[in-house]
């Protein structure tokens, strides 16, 4: 007699947003659990990546703000991962200011 399948585990809970503050600034840490594999090859043909690493946090970010400058910097999973391709070019809130590049 065949055994039926195991049932199929409900997805992990995300994890809590971890902020840390100090001297004027945030950061905030969100970290999420790994995407399955079909989530991931979904995404290569939704984006025209050709490869994505195996262990993908799809929705992890990294916030750094200083409220008293106006600085804000997020650097999440997917924006990175657009802004590793030629074509199209990321988008240009995804670039540095040329100005702001060291010159040689």
């Amino acid at each position: 007699m065949a055994q039926a399948p195991p049932p199929v585990s409900p997805p992990p809970a995300p994890e809590p947003i971890s902020r840390h503050e100090g001297h004027g600034w945030t950061f905030e840490a969100e970290s999420e659990p790994l995407w399955p594999s079909n989530r991931i090859d979904d995404l290569c043909a939704e984006e025209g990546l050709c490869k994505v690493p195996d262990m993908y946090c799809g929705n992890a970010a990294l916030r750094i703000r200083h409220p008293e400058t106006g600085f804000n910097l997020t650097l999440d999973t997917l924006g990175m991962l657009r802004s590793c391709r030629w074509k199209p070019p990321p988008k240009p809130s995804n670039q540095p200011l040329r100005e702001t590049l060291p010159t040689r």
